[in-house]
């Protein structure tokens, strides 16, 4: 009797049956979402923030404006000036940026005053809409939704992703 070829059959048998008797694991499918989904969850988060908002204003007993984007602005030293900023035209700012907690993030007075081309540079979109709203020296509040700020990925700095954003703001100079 061949005992070699038999140890050899019993060890390929047993290999068989330890590979046979493992269990087999396949990966559950991945739910896909409809486009129509992730509009209304988009939605429903602006819903949400924009009620947060609302409660935020209304504690603080805020007279604020609307606007159709989502920007609640409040213009609380009005120099009853003619000339607000358009499309071109630099503006010079000072500025405190808070979040809705309360946190202050940023101040122009360590960073100085700040100026952008209102419809070009690159600063929040709910800023760029405020100051419009605004003529030389005027001080205002604007209460920007993540959506008009820095949206899902914040600044990568002091500002947290999905942020509502504050801007008290102070109109210095247009074109100067």
């Amino acid at each position: 009797m061949n005992y070699g070829l038999i140890k050899i059959i019993f060890l390929f048998t047993g290999l068989l049956m330890l590979v046979s008797c493992k269990e087999i694991s396949t990966p559950k499918p991945q739910r896909v979402v409809s486009d129509k989904e992730v509009l209304e969850n988009k939605r429903k988060a602006v819903r949400m923030e924009s009620n947060q908002i609302d409660k935020y204003i209304d504690r603080r007993g805020w007279k604020m404006t609307k606007t159709a984007s989502g920007l609640r602005y409040m213009v609380y030293d009005d120099l009853k000036g003619d000339v607000y900023p358009k499309e071109n035209d630099t503006v010079y700012i000072k500025y405190v940026v808070s979040l809705i907690d309360g946190k202050t993030i940023y101040v122009s007075d360590s960073a100085g005053l700040a100026s952008f081309v209102v419809g070009h540079d690159e600063v929040e979109n709910g800023l760029q809409e405020g100051v419009q709203y605004l003529t030389k020296g005027d001080k205002a509040k604007f209460i920007v939704p993540s959506h008009l700020a820095h949206g899902y990925t914040g600044d990568f700095n002091r500002i947290p992703r999905n942020a509502t954003v504050i801007f008290d703001i102070s109109l210095v100079r247009i074109n100067d």
